[in-house]
């Protein structure tokens, strides 16, 4: 594993330091976690009920979460396609 940070890029021995079956579950419940959140703020932004009734500045903190949730996702993906191609 190797972080970049401030010009300084650091290696660190991640299959030395974590059991890799065990991060994998825990990806992939994270994983479905974030699915369903992602889902759940669709659901309710694409609510006609919800949108129409509720103050812009709710909707906005929805939106923001549904951004927030989508770059999660993307990350743990890249992770589990990561720990994936080292067993």
């Amino acid at each position: 594993m190797a972080v970049l940070a401030n010009g300084v890029e650091l290696y660190m021995p991640f299959e030395e330091l974590v059991d890799i079956v065990e991060e994998k579950e825990r990806l992939q419940k994270e994983k479905e976690r974030l699915q369903s959140e992602i889902q759940r703020a669709t659901k309710m932004l694409s609510n006609p009920g919800f949108v129409n009734k509720a103050p812009a500045e709710k909707i906005q903190e929805e939106k923001d979460k549904k951004a927030k949730y989508e770059d999660m996702l993307v990350l743990v993906e890249s992770r589990l396609l990561e720990i994936g191609n080292k067993s």
